[in-house]
């Protein structure tokens, strides 16, 4: 469990390079890509199960999406859409 959470920490931190940048402007995926095959690579490692694998992943990379509506208008919050979703500042 420490690594999931040091692994959504490394999503967060890859896709949150982005939030600086202005509006609009061309966003790049590489940090994120990095991201998500070191978590493919724990999650192979740690031999989660399927159920528990793709929870990590969905976690992981809402926490990305967020991030990416933080920075660009054609993306839409899931605050709203999922249930008890909260608001991101």
């Amino acid at each position: 469990m420490q690594k999931f959470r040091l692994l959504v920490a490394l999503i967060v931190l890859a896709t949150s390079q982005v939030a600086g940048q202005p509006r609009g402007e061309k966003i790049d995926a590489a940090p994120l890509h990095r991201a998500h095959e070191a978590l493919t690579s724990v999650i192979v490692h740690d031999i989660f199960s399927p159920p528990v694998a793709s929870r990590i992943y969905v976690y992981a990379h809402i926490a990305g999406y967020e991030v990416l509506n933080q920075v660009d208008d054609k993306y839409q919050s899931l605050h709203g859409q999922v249930k008890d979703f909260p608001a991101i500042p």
